[in-house]
């Protein structure tokens, strides 16, 4: 019995270290890094690893995803710059660690004298290795929903930028490239890479934002993309286009907030009208108590 405590604690242990090299971001690879300078498109950030331990993974995903049993948030996972290698090994790093949690704890209590059934354990372990499982996804999902929310907010300073540009004479082009270059923030160097990532490739500054905004699942980059498609090809007054569409943008995410606002607003009115019941049964149960009992 002690020998399967100890090896239940070495799988446990195995399994909380692939979670924290998960989580660890690792350090580029320096022929990673020059192959990237020999490259026409610089790869953009979730890209696949080609690591041994990671091909196993993307091995697991590629068939996986065609049989239809594994659903890949792609989106989610571009804009949080994941591999589809990582969100794996991820789910797998967490079912393992809620099947062996389980069958830990009862080697443990066996240990102390406290026989518990088999299914017991078996059962718990089961459905902890399923929950671990699905855990990711709902991390990956919020976490996306976050970024993404955070993304738009940068975009539309990114709309101001690219006006102005427009409005000193600039070209689209020029606007453009711009605009991403002189800025800071996460958002803006995803921007910043997506138009040189175009260059790269032989595109237009607004082809790279398109393919950025439908890799990440952000349409506001598209219609930006369309805006400065019609400048470009038609001349007309793009400056007051993406004015009026920075307007529209920001009272339509005024009126999200106001909405989340009211909504948690209504969801207080749950324990605050708790909170004066229970202080209502608390002054009230001693009266209530003599009464009972007199």
């Amino acid at each position: 019995m002690i020998r399967l405590v100890l090896l239940l604690g070495a799988v446990l242990g195995t399994g909380l270290a692939l979670v924290v090299t998960g989580l660890r971001p690792a350090p580029p690879r320096l022929e990673a890094v020059l192959a990237r300078l020999g490259e026409d498109t610089p790869p953009t950030p979730g890209s696949p690893d080609r690591r041994p331990p990671a091909r196993v993974w993307g091995w697991l995903a590629h068939h996986l995803t065609d049989t239809g049993a594994l659903s890949i948030p792609r989106q989610d996972l571009a804009i949080l710059g994941m591999s589809v290698e990582r969100f794996i090994a991820e789910k797998a790093a967490a079912a393992a660690f809620g099947l062996c949690l389980p069958l830990l704890l009862s080697g443990l209590a066996t240990v102390q004298g406290v026989s518990l059934p088999w299914a017991v354990p078996s059962g718990c372990a089961l459905l902890l290795a399923a929950a671990g499982w699905f855990v990711p996804d709902g991390t990956v999902r919020s976490t996306a929903a976050r970024r993404r929310a955070d993304f738009r907010h940068a975009v539309g300073a990114y709309f101001d930028l690219v006006r102005l540009a427009f409005g000193g004479g600039a070209g689209p082009n020029q606007a453009l490239q711009a605009a991403a270059a002189h800025s800071g923030g996460w958002a803006f160097g995803r921007i910043a890479e997506a138009v040189e990532a175009a260059q790269h490739a032989r595109l237009t500054p607004w082809q790279g934002l398109a393919r950025l905004g439908d890799q990440i699942g952000v349409t506001e980059l598209g219609d930006l993309a369309d805006l400065a498609d019609l400048a470009g090809n038609e001349g007309a007054k793009v400056a007051d286009a993406i004015t009026a569409y920075t307007q529209q943008m920001r009272a339509r995410r005024l009126a999200e907030l106001r909405y989340r606002a009211g909504s948690r607003t209504t969801t207080m009115t749950v324990p605050i009208a708790t909170i004066g019941l229970a202080f209502i049964v608390l002054i009230g149960f001693p009266q209530i108590y003599l009464l009972l009992t007199s």
